[in-house]
């Protein structure tokens, strides 16, 4: 785990390249349980060596130096082992999409009905619950046939113009989530997820990290305080009222309308 979070920093490639390949072809050779994952990741490690053993940057986020592009040799190796690993990944959903076509239940449109409800390999029981009026319906043959034409188009990619490459990786992705999501598939997921990035993004168009690194630096920086209202309690000056002098005080007493002037009017 540590030496694999050393290959995910970025430090010198030409280092970690050998320990990601060392790492990865361990793993179906250890592992008593595989899933296929294992496999096509040892074999996607071993040909990007060429790619990491020609990359003499400290960190893989450095933008690529002018020097780099002019040693033709290295240049060479680099397009070779990427036209290598494209060449792989295309193989492997082309073999996925027509080795199943001599096979009666993809050829039917039945085949996601039995594999989305096998009880070994299958859906979770509440989310078979509630696949089963879907898988149930002529609708479980259009979603058959989709993962025979998807996978076909994901082998043909490399092939296709950019615009379609760039709608047809999310697609892809998407599919291999549904995997993990249905069968539970977590390791072969991301290494699908990853070949996906090899076979279908150009090889000289650079990640893009200005949303992340601006999303990082507004969490980083301090809000600003704001001026809130003052709790404390203000004063009200009242206008104070000079008492009635012993004149106003006694013609108020006797003025008219009042009940006391009224009764001593009718005495």
């Amino acid at each position: 785990m540590l030496l694999l979070l050393v290959v995910a920093s970025g430090w010198r490639p030409r280092v970690t390249g050998l320990v990601h390949w060392w790492v990865a072809v361990s793993m179906p050779w250890s592992a008593s349980l595989t899933d296929g994952g294992d496999q096509i990741a040892a074999i996607l490690a071993l040909l990007m060596l060429p790619l990491a053993l020609t990359d003499d940057r400290r960190w893989h986020w450095d933008a690529p130096r002018e020097s780099m592009g002019n040693d033709e040799a290295k240049r060479l190796i680099a397009r070779s082992a990427w036209v290598m690993l494209r060449l792989q990944v295309a193989g492997i959903y082309f073999h996925a999409s027509v080795g199943k076509f001599k096979v009666m239940e993809w050829v039917d449109g039945t085949a996601l009905y039995y594999w989305l409800l096998d009880p070994s390999v299958g859906a979770p029981d509440w989310l078979a619950g509630v696949m089963l009026p879907v898988l149930s319906s002529p609708v479980v043959a259009l979603l058959t046939w989709s993962v025979l034409l998807l996978e076909l188009g994901l082998a043909l990619g490399p092939l296709l113009n950019p615009s379609l490459r760039r709608v047809l990786l999310p697609l892809g992705i998407s599919f291999h989530l549904g995997i993990a999501v249905f069968h539970g598939l977590i390791s072969f997921v991301l290494v699908m997820c990853g070949a996906l990035i090899l076979l279908l993004r150009p090889f000289d168009e650079r990640f893009r990290f200005e949303g992340l690194r601006a999303w990082v630096r507004h969490m980083r920086t301090p809000p600003v305080p704001t001026a809130t209202p003052s709790l404390e309690p203000v004063a009200v000056q009242v206008a104070s009222v000079p008492p009635p002098t012993a004149h106003e005080a006694l013609r108020r007493r006797r003025r008219p309308g009042t009940p006391k002037a009224a009764a001593f009017a009718s005495r």
